[in-house]
């Protein structure tokens, strides 16, 4: 569970707003996109299902066809660095369905898409995986230039609502880079460790006050 908690902690700290252009002076082909929320944290009920939206805005000067996808993904434990990989998610994959799998966007317009999360009974506590948005249609290669296809990775962190679900975090370190500090920023290195069996999402205060004499 570690591994999906740093997971949680990377992706939260993810701007997923990705920006592509076919070449530096074609900019009818750039590849534009905003999407909100991101990521996607949700707690569902075994046996329930759960209808969420997801705004997409395209950004280009220009009309897109869209499309849906799910996506695998790996947490490299050490470094927190966050894989996507090429293959779907085969545990979810009958779990998720879009309202509308490939969709229009007109230049400067927000989209709802809505995601539908059915969880079986025999689900287990918590699961991580990726929706994707990207062009429905390949770019062309134009003038003999290479065509880069821009997406979007919405992270989706799904925990089931089980009665035996253990969520319970434990601080391993704590770190001031400085002793004292006389005037602010000062920055802090905290270290946890998810010591349950579903996803947390870490959330509380830092306390700074004058030393007592």
């Amino acid at each position: 569970m570690g591994k999906k908690l740093q997971a949680l902690l990377v992706i939260a700290a993810v701007t997923l707003q990705v920006f592509a252009t076919a070449s530096a002076g074609a900019q009818t082909n750039g590849f534009a996109l905003q999407v909100s929320p991101s990521p996607i944290i949700e707690t569902i009920k075994p046996g329930t299902s759960k209808t969420v939206e997801l705004k997409i805005r395209n950004q280009n000067t220009q009309k897109e066809t869209l499309k849906m996808a799910l996506r695998a993904f790996s947490v490299d434990n050490e470094t927190g660095t966050v894989q996507l990989k090429n293959d779907e998610p085969v545990e979810v994959l009958d779990w998720v369905r879009f309202a509308q799998p490939v969709f229009d966007v007109d230049p400067g317009q927000w989209y709802t898409q809505k995601i539908n999360f059915s969880i079986p009974e025999s689900a287990g506590f918590s699961y991580s995986f990726a929706i994707t948005v990207s062009r429905a249609t390949p770019t062309k290669e134009e003038g003999g230039s290479a065509a880069i296809e821009g997406s979007v990775a919405v992270f989706v962190l799904l925990n089931t609502d089980r009665s035996d679900a253990k969520r319970e975090l434990g601080i391993v370190s704590f770190e001031s880079k400085n002793k004292v500090y006389e005037y602010l920023p000062s920055t802090f290195t905290m270290q946890i460790k998810n010591t349950g069996n579903t996803i947390v999402q870490p959330a509380g205060n830092i306390y700074i006050q004058r030393s007592i004499d």
